[in-house]
């Protein structure tokens, strides 16, 4: 989600490992961290379940770049996803020739939803904070620069079948 930016050579720090903690305030976890899977995924739809579907997606994506693990990504994204599968094949093709993403950790500032077909369909939007990051090569040469920036995502959220689903994401540049 961040424009492309000049290469650097500052070197960067190797892939990190995958760990998970609660993150309670929605603000950004350490490179590698995994944030904390939402309660609201073991439970009956509502609105509020929703949001936080959504907000946990959305904190999945700098997690998958950093570290290459896309099994929660997985596990929520809708088959008809197409942000969700530009996001999985940018990740594996990053991952088999040895790259990965340092930084950009997001931070949630807002959140707000429409429940459309109630218990079932969900318009969840997601404002988001997004730091400086760096692509990188295994050995730790950095490929890309990328600036910090504030998005807002619109994301489709789906109870179906009894579990949750993102079926689109739609992110653009915030103001």
């Amino acid at each position: 989600m961040s424009p492309t930016a000049a290469p650097s050579s500052t070197p960067a720090s190797a892939t990190p490992t995958a760990a998970a903690v609660a993150n309670p305030t929605l603000g950004p976890l350490p490179d590698g961290v995994a944030p904390a899977r939402p309660a609201a995924l073991d439970q009956p739809p509502t609105l509020d379940g929703a949001k936080a579907v959504a907000a946990y997606f959305l904190l999945l994506y700098p997690y998958a770049y950093q570290t290459g693990d896309l099994s929660a990504w997985n596990a929520l994204a809708h088959p008809d996803c197409n942000f969700c599968a530009s996001v999985r094949t940018h990740v594996s093709e990053a991952t088999s020739v040895g790259r990965h993403t340092v930084g950009g950790a997001f931070t949630i500032t807002a959140v707000k939803g429409t429940e459309v077909t109630p218990g079932k369909f969900f318009d969840i939007q997601v404002t988001s904070e997004g730091a400086t990051s760096q692509v990188v090569i295994t050995a730790g040469a950095v490929v890309k620069d990328q600036p910090a920036g504030r998005y807002e995502s619109d994301i489709v959220v789906l109870f179906e079948d009894g579990t949750w689903r993102v079926r689109g994401v739609q992110p653009k540049q915030a103001e």
